[in-house]
């Protein structure tokens, strides 16, 4: 795993379902602002260095968006839980 993911994992372990929806609808939130502050250009400037999609900002947040559901599938998968 990611080591930014396993700290995260480890800080948040005992909160509750509650706690960690509403973390991560802080965190949708905050991006879906920004998003409506960019222009199509914008969106379509590409992230120096970006290793993911084919780097464009807007690619790059979808691959995000991606993984979260990654992630939420494996949590489904293990029966909510997640050690």
């Amino acid at each position: 795993m990611n080591e930014w993911t396993e700290e995260w994992q480890r800080e948040h372990r005992n909160d509750s379902y509650s706690e960690v929806v509403a973390l991560t609808a802080s965190a949708r939130g905050e991006t879906l602002q920004l998003m409506s502050e960019l222009s199509d250009a914008q969106l379509d400037e590409t992230l120096p260095g970006a290793p993911w999609a084919d780097g464009t900002l807007s690619r790059v947040l979808g691959a995000n968006a991606d993984h979260g559901r990654m992630h939420w599938h494996w949590v489904e998968n293990a029966g909510g839980q997640v050690s």
